[in-house]
């Protein structure tokens, strides 16, 4: 018996499925609209990352600028300490610079920049914060003012800067009242000075500031003033009524061999008819301003710091604020540098 072969039976295939025209269009458009937010958000990234980057370098580099500063501060530190101050050049020819040196870093073109000024041979308007010695120390003020050709009623404002009242002092003072109409306001610091700053604030003629800044010192403590780096305003602040004669022998003294000891100073002839207290002098250096300038590639970041010197001949810092010191460094006409203009 022949069997007939059955045809096996083929699965039906599902009919071509196509899209219509527009709908392709449409995805099109979506897929290249998926691309550009993916192209967006990468690029997004890519620039986040840079800027990241950016920030990283340039903390970095601060961080190597302040090392570098406070490598600056501890050579001032061990020049002061060392400092023989018999060796220095008279007041009137170097002023307050004791020592300008520049310091060539690794790469061209960087280096550090370091000046050491005398910040004793002044004034220290802080006295007139203690009430006890206002008074003296005012008149002292005024007479160093009106020595360098200047009113002496500036002298009034700056008693009302650091005294605790508001009590208008003479012709020139000005308490809250006078600082509060300017905008912004402010008021008094009513308490000794910490920074020149401050003397910005009592908006005085550009060339009163320019004069009198550089002689106004503001010590946190008293240390006397030193009676071998005495220049003549300073001698006419404290020593009263001097005659012409007594003021010769004096600086003749002085430019010989000075005074070894305070005792030495008191006794001195040419002195005899002054009051003076013995804790209101001493015969060296106490306070020393380090400014201190670094500049690496673009960069350049300053340092300003303040040292004293106690009287067994430790040296350390008791101020350091970072910042532009051009500003300052202008008062004592300090060579300039060509460093000026370039990103802090």
């Amino acid at each position: 018996m022949i069997k007939q072969r059955v045809p096996l039976k083929t699965a039906k295939q599902p009919p071509d499925f196509k899209l219509p025209q527009e709908q392709k269009g449409v995805a099109l458009i979506m897929a290249l609209m998926v691309f550009a937010l993916v192209s967006a958000m990468a690029a997004s990234v890519m620039s986040y990352l840079a800027r990241e980057r950016d920030v990283i370098e340039q903390v970095q580099q601060t961080v190597q600028l302040k090392q570098q500063l406070l490598g600056g501060e501890a050579w001032a530190i061990d020049y002061f300490s060392q400092l023989e101050e018999s060796s220095l050049p008279e007041f009137t020819s170097s002023k307050w610079l004791l020592k300008q040196e520049t310091f060539p870093l690794e790469q061209d073109g960087d280096e550090m920049v370091i000046s050491l000024l005398d910040r004793q041979s002044c004034f220290n308007i802080n006295l007139l914060a203690n009430e006890a010695i206002a008074e003296l120390n005012y008149q002292r003020l005024q007479r160093l003012i009106t020595s360098l050709g200047k009113n002496p009623n500036l002298a009034d404002q700056i008693k009302d800067w650091v005294d605790g009242d508001q009590d208008i002092t003479g012709a020139g003072g000005h308490e809250d009242e006078f600082y509060q109409n300017f905008s912004p306001s402010f008021r008094t610091s009513d308490s000794a000075l910490v920074s020149e700053t401050e003397m910005l604030l009592w908006r005085w003629q550009s060339q009163d500031l320019a004069v009198l800044l550089p002689w106004l010192c503001i010590w946190p403590v008293e240390m006397g003033a030193n009676v071998n780096r005495f220049p003549e305003p300073l001698q006419d602040a404290y020593l009263v009524d001097m005659t012409q004669e007594q003021k010769q022998k004096f600086n003749a003294r002085l430019d010989s061999a000075g005074f070894a000891s305070v005792n030495d100073f008191l006794e001195e002839e040419s002195l005899a008819d002054q009051t003076l207290e013995k804790e209101d002098w001493r015969i060296n250096m106490a306070y020393v301003d380090a400014l201190i300038q670094v500049t690496l590639g673009e960069r350049k970041m300053s340092l300003h710091t303040r040292l004293i010197k106690s009287n067994a001949g430790d040296v350390r810092a008791y101020g350091r604020s970072y910042g532009p010191t051009d500003w300052l460094e202008s008062f004592f006409n300090l060579p300039s540098n060509e460093t000026n203009g370039q990103k802090q």
